[in-house]
């Protein structure tokens, strides 16, 4: 088994081990989970390597010409396929407009399409994709330069064409719903990223300028998958609502060649992509079922990817998979509780919520379902950011904390003055994303020892 580590597990310190110590030790990660891919064949070495023999000095030799140097044994190798098998089959659906609320399409986008710009790891700073420059003096008035060279897929709908200014000026104004068909831009869920967006206008062949009624930190509102910037083509081609090859066109690494709904979609490698054709000949999209199909799956070697593993799914591909590479990093995966606060819920009262908080101990519910280490506590903003509150500072708060003895008193208290003596009559219903509501376990009503469990608040 191989363990590779990235940006965020070196800012969370984690060490590269065997499996048989992987399985036995804590290794830091970061916020969510792990990931297993199988990207190629791994060690299963559990001994250390051997060390390397001291450098000497060389003697001096007169010069001579250079030798043609042989490709690297660990180079990249073009060609294979990368096959991602997901749960469900809302994955891959007919309507693959991510500009609209509600489309799962946004998935075909994430290998198609390109978006403006990119945070950095981060989250500090703002990274040029399809934009290359962007000004403003005011935050009212901005100039966009667009990355030149950019060419759309070889394909029946946009023939290869570049990308052009236009292009830019269309999507910030259907992005921000100024282009709805019937004025109703309710459906354009990202407007409030460009919240008083005026217009956007093709200055020439390089700039565009876009402006607003008063002062965005703009293009920052730019950055989710689902701004993704399409060629106007895809517009008017009907491909958004029915997806097919010869109706779609990106300006992504890989060209949409099957369109399956509700099964599969496959997109090939982009041979004059920008940033470089990728290695792999394709990509390959499609939902196995649940998550005992998916991990059996990828044990039989049909799937590349096994995705936020729990510790029993990870214990499990492990021991049944060799070769299995494990992949950790922290990202912006998250866990969280929605209450329902309508007039007269049980969750209107805020005590109640304050109390629920209090009473779940969030350490050993994570230690209980990913596993020790393979978590890491954050507030509201990620705390892979370095404004957001540190896993260490969070232990120390009412709520958080691993001794709950003081918590599950308040918590006690706080149920009590809601009207609820012990917990006796509180009743509610759970759901999990995707799952069926199921009646509330009589251990939710009355703080414990066993808070509600880290599945029944996993997103």
């Amino acid at each position: 088994m191989r363990d590779n580590s990235s940006y965020w597990s070196r800012r969370y310190p984690g060490t590269r081990l065997g499996r048989r110590a992987f399985l036995g030790s804590s290794v830091g990660l970061g916020v969510g989970a792990a990931a297993l891919g199988l990207v190629g064949c791994g060690d299963d070495d559990d001994d250390d390597d051997e060390p390397a023999a001291p450098a000497t000095e060389a003697a001096t030799e007169a010069p001579t010409e250079a030798p043609t140097e042989a490709p690297a044994a660990d180079a990249p190798q073009q060609g294979g396929s990368y096959i991602w098998e997901g749960d469900g089959i809302r994955f891959v659906p007919a309507v693959v407009d991510p500009h609209l609320a509600g489309s799962g399409g946004v998935r075909l986008w994430l290998f198609a399409g390109n978006i403006a710009v990119r945070r950095n790891f981060d989250g500090s700073e703002l990274t040029p994709e399809l934009f290359s420059a962007w000004e403003t003096v005011d935050g009212v008035d901005h100039i966009v330069t667009i990355r030149p060279g950019v060419k759309t897929h070889d394909g029946a709908l946009t023939g290869g064409r570049l990308f052009n200014t236009e292009d830019v000026a269309v999507n910030l104004e259907r992005i921000a719903g100024l282009l709805a068909p019937d004025g109703d831009a309710s459906a354009y869920w990202m407007a409030n990223l460009l919240q008083g967006l005026v217009s956007a206008e093709a200055v020439d062949d390089s700039k565009v300028t876009v402006t607003f009624s008063s002062p965005l930190a703009f293009p920052w509102g730019l950055t989710l998958p689902y701004a993704t910037l399409m060629p106007v083509e895809n517009f008017e081609s009907g491909g958004l609502q029915n997806a097919q090859p010869d109706t779609i066109s990106g300006t992504g690494p890989w060209a949409l060649s099957e369109y399956k709904t509700d099964e599969s979609f496959t997109a090939d490698r982009h041979p004059d992509y920008w940033d470089g054709a990728p290695y792999m000949d394709n990509v390959i999209w499609r939902p196995t079922g649940d998550r005992v199909s998916q991990s059996a799956s990828f044990i039989q070697g049909n799937g590349t990817f096994f995705n936020n593993p729990s510790k029993v799914e990870r214990e499990t591909i492990l021991d049944a998979r060799e070769g299995s590479q494990l992949f950790h990093w922290a990202g912006s995966t998250c866990a969280y509780t929605i209450f329902n606060c309508r007039p007269g819920a049980t969750f209107e009262d805020k005590r109640l919520r304050r109390a629920m908080h209090l009473a779940t101990n969030y350490v050993a519910n994570q230690e209980a379902f990913w596993g020790k280490g393979f978590f890491h506590l954050g507030g509201v903003l990620n705390n892979a950011h370095a404004e957001g509150i540190s896993q260490e500072e969070l232990l120390t708060m009412p709520g958080w904390r691993v001794d709950k003895t003081e918590d599950l008193k308040t918590a006690n208290d706080l149920i009590a003055a809601a009207g609820f003596p012990e917990g006796e009559g509180l009743s509610f219903e759970g759901r999990a994303t995707g799952a069926v509501p199921s009646p509330t376990p009589p251990r939710w009503a009355r703080p414990g020892p066993r808070p509600p469990p880290a599945r029944a608040t996993r997103t």
